[in-house]
């Protein structure tokens, strides 16, 4: 089984509930989804290089119920300018992005997203099966190399006193968001093309076909059903950020924090 990212609960295959409502270069009726190649508009592209240019940002530090979120995403839209300069990692924790990339971008400009990630520094990848780990878990390249990014990115707000944490998730699975119990997003590089699958449980099965170069990953907990893996389209990701210790108090400085948010959290079931 493995662990890297559910500290080992199940996962399970890709199902056809993804499709429903959602999915390829579908971007919602809504009228405060921008055009573009993602959710928020913008230049969105996943693969050798981790490049996003101009997409638009939503800012749920003040949301209460996600059908609001999804119902109204115009009111979510950020207008927050900033560096995020540490993310991290299931198994080396947090870490600063400049030692581990050559000349790395992450930053939101009036609540318009820059990313610029290319390979990592070879001596910060580690073996596949440290991050998808377990003796039933099959690989197709057990030699393949890969880091993983999982918590997002995290910065300190501009009064240098508050942590604000930016991640992305999958329109589709919010959209049908009571459908699911526990879900969790990461982004792994890979430096060879490999496929990650299991069979478990009662008739349970994922298979996990991953690129050279970056890939976007969504687990999700069916309810009272198995896990489902999958890669995110392009077309599907939303960037999503969180600010916390905005009363300026000096025990909520982010450099003591982990780079990450409580927002899937607040969708579980």
């Amino acid at each position: 089984m493995f662990k890297s990212i559910f500290k080992a609960v199940v996962v399970s295959s890709v199902t056809a509930v993804f499709s429903i409502g959602c999915g390829g270069n579908d971007k919602s009726d809504d009228d405060d989804v921008d055009g573009g190649s993602g959710v928020g508009g913008g230049d969105v592209s996943i693969g050798t290089t981790l490049s996003i240019k101009g997409t638009q940002v939503y800012d749920i530090t003040n949301m209460e119920d996600v059908s609001e979120f999804i119902g109204n995403l115009s009111k979510f839209k950020s207008n927050y300018t900033g560096l995020f300069t540490h993310s991290s990692s299931d198994n080396y924790g947090e870490f600063s992005i400049i030692d581990v990339f050559k000349d790395p971008v992450v930053s939101i400009n009036n609540g318009k997203l820059t990313i610029n990630l290319g390979e990592p520094n070879a001596k910060n990848l580690i073996s596949i099966k440290d991050v998808f780990r377990g003796d039933s878990c099959d690989i197709s390249n057990p030699n393949a190399k890969s880091l993983d990014i999982f918590g997002g990115f995290g910065g300190n707000c501009d009064d240098k006193e508050c942590f604000v944490g930016l991640d992305f998730a999958d329109i589709c699975i919010l959209r049908d968001i009571n459908r699911y119990g526990d879900l969790d997003f990461m982004l792994v590089y890979v430096d060879t093309p490999v496929t990650i699958s299991e069979a478990y449980g009662d008739g349970c099965r994922y298979s996990l076909n991953l690129r050279k170069g970056w890939n976007a990953v969504a687990y999700a907990e069916i309810i009272d059903a198995c896990w489902v893996v999958k890669n995110v389209a392009d077309s599907d990701l939303i960037w999503i950020i969180y600010q916390s210790g905005l009363s300026k108090s000096k025990a909520t400085s982010g450099r003591s924090k982990r780079a990450t948010s409580p927002f899937f959290k607040d969708f579980r079931r």
